[in-house]
């Protein structure tokens, strides 16, 4: 470093959606090391219960270790989300909750916060919160079912729900916090017409968990992202394939149009620039190759520059 400091990042806290604290001192004697991780993926119930290695982590003085887990549970399908890590919440004995037990889909978590000795958040398996249950007694209801990240697509298959359960359920959960951020699209069996799968809760541990059951509020767009250098990319076309989806939501206020505007390839800001000289503000939602973007008029790179670093479109669906 030209000077001496405790700021790298000049003071920056917040890069997106990632927050960033800096502390340069020497780990002291009231300061803990806790295991450390996060986890958020779709299993079959068959591969119940999960085991992890955690990694390891030295927290500020006075902050404790925390461990979270969460469980939802929808026909043959498990999603379990896990936050390890430092806390500046006050201990707590490990609770395992019951936001929702079936029949149809089931939500239970686990959280515990320690601060009596290192690596006290020793949480390594869902064994806490898993227990294999009977086959239930099948009902006379159908429902598509469905848990993924990347969003339920159309036609999903159906299964038989179990008695006792009279609606289907669909729904995105907004998860925040603890170093996750992701969506999760939830479809099943539910016992009653409701968009209330934690019964009220809000907050998990560190995790804040917001539920939207309005389809029109959510759009499911292409996910991906591609960046190449190479000769010629004004001139010769490069394509792409698109296997992966990301639900988005719009939110309060927004129409269906501009919720749609917000499911669109993003390229680097100058090109789109020059783009819109070119063929007016409209940018294609489907982009699938850098096709339509050779029949604008590109001025020449300065000549200190390499060719092969000419600006190119990173195509992302950026939602």
């Amino acid at each position: 470093m030209p000077q001496p400091s405790c700021n790298l990042l000049n003071g920056t806290q917040e890069i997106g959606p990632l927050r960033v604290t800096e502390n340069c001192k020497k780990k002291g004697a009231q300061e803990l090391l806790c295991q450390f991780g996060t986890a958020l993926d779709v299993w079959n119930v068959s591969q119940l219960p999960l085991h992890w290695t955690p990694k390891e982590i030295s927290c500020d003085s006075g902050l404790g270790c925390q461990d979270t887990m969460v469980l939802i549970e929808s026909g043959s399908q498990v999603s379990m989300v896990l936050s390890k890590g430092c806390t500046e919440a006050k201990d707590q004995e490990p609770r395992v909750t019951e936001h929702r037990m079936g029949p149809g889909l089931s939500v239970l978590s686990y959280t515990y916060v320690c601060r009596h000795k290192d690596f006290c958040n020793n949480l390594v398996t869902t064994a806490p919160l898993w227990t294999p249950q009977p086959p239930a007694e099948p009902g006379s209801l159908r429902c598509p079912v469905c848990l993924s990240m990347e969003g339920c697509p159309e036609g999903t298959t159906e299964e038989m729900c179990p008695k006792g359960t009279t609606h289907c359920y669909n729904g995105l959960l907004r998860l925040r916090g603890g170093g996750i951020f992701s969506n999760l699209r939830v479809q099943g069996c539910m016992p009653q017409p409701s968009c209330n799968l934690l019964n009220g809760t809000q907050e998990i541990g560190p995790l804040r968990v917001t539920e939207n059951c309005n389809t029109k509020d959510f759009l499911t767009c292409h996910r991906g992202n591609s960046l190449q250098k190479q000769e010629n990319l004004t001139q010769v076309p490069i394509g792409w394939t698109i296997s992966n989806t990301s639900d988005v939501r719009g939110g309060p206020g927004v129409s269906g149009d501009a919720a749609a505007h917000r499911c669109r390839s993003h390229i680097d800001p100058g090109v789109e620039q020059r783009l819109q000289r070119c063929w007016g503000s409209k940018f294609p939602e489907d982009l699938q190759s850098t096709q339509p973007l050779l029949g604008c008029s590109w001025p020449p790179m300065p000549t200190s520059a390499p060719q092969t670093c000419a600006m190119v479109p990173a195509a992302a669906a950026s939602c």
